[in-house]
């Protein structure tokens, strides 16, 4: 439910519309080298996979089978991972804001 959750505001910040943010992602060295990741913490996947697909780079999800835990706890919910988180959806708004000031800028005057 809470990535659910985590997938539905991303894709309300951001503009994209991924399934998932947060699984196995196969990166190209250049990309990654190029456009890195401002956040860390749980939510850094997410947050370079926003500002790549701002970049305009192109993803294919797959869908590959999850294997729920079967011992143990999660540390996703202790206090600092939410701030993390939570950062990380502000860059992703910022980002958001920043390409649509540059957009209204940038937009040459219509000639009569």
């Amino acid at each position: 439910m809470l990535s659910w959750l985590f997938t539905l505001l991303v894709n309300l910040l951001s503009g994209h519309r991924l399934k998932y943010y947060n699984g196995p992602v196969l990166h190209k060295t250049e990309n990654v080298r190029m456009w890195f990741s401002e956040t860390a913490g749980f939510g850094y996947q997410a947050e370079l996979l926003c500002r790549l697909l701002d970049e305009g780079i192109t993803v294919v999800e797959v869908q590959i089978a999850n294997s729920d835990r079967e011992r143990g706890f999660s540390k996703a919910f202790r206090f600092t991972n939410l701030l993390s988180v939570a950062n990380t959806l502000f860059h992703i708004l910022l980002r958001r804001f920043e390409k649509l000031a540059f957009a209204v800028l940038t937009k040459r005057p219509s000639r009569p």
